[in-house]
C-alpha cells in the first residue's frame, strides 16, 4: 500500500508552523478532556514540549512499531477521512466547516 498524505493544514506541516496553531486550539478544549495526549511520532509535533507548556497539557508520543498505543488516533483518523480526503486542501474549509466537523466526530 502507498502512502498518501493527509489533508494538510492551512499554515504548513513543518513543527514551527503547527505548534502554535496546536497550542491554541487545545487551549479551545475545555480541561476535563484534554487531561493528557498521546500522539503519534511525526516530524509536525516534533516541538510537542512547546505545545505541551502553553496548552498546561501533558503530551506522550507513541512508541514506534507500537499501534496499540495509538488506538483513538487511529481511529479518529479514518472517521475524519469520511470528511476531508486524503491530499484535501484545507484552505477550501471554512472554519465554522471545521467547527461542524469536530462537532459530528464529538
Amino acid at each position: 500500500m502507498r502512502w498518501a498524505p493527509g489533508p494538510r493544514p492551512p499554515d504548513g506541516i513543518k513543527a514551527e508552523q503547527v505548534t502554535p496553531r496546536l497550542a491554541r486550539s487545545l487551549l479551545g478544549i475545555p480541561p476535563h478532556p484534554r487531561r493528557t495526549l498521546t500522539w503519534d511520532r511525526g516530524r509536525e509535533t516534533a516541538e510537542h514540549h512547546a505545545v505541551a507548556i502553553e496548552a498546561k497539557t501533558p503530551i506522550y508520543l507513541c512508541k514506534p512499531r507500537s499501534p496499540w498505543q495509538r488506538g483513538t488516533s487511529e481511529n479518529t483518523d479514518r472517521l475524519l477521512l469520511q470528511y476531508l480526503p486524503k491530499g484535501a486542501d484545507l484552505h477550501t474549509f471554512s472554519q465554522a466547516d471545521l467547527d461542524a466537523i469536530a462537532h459530528e466526530l464529538a
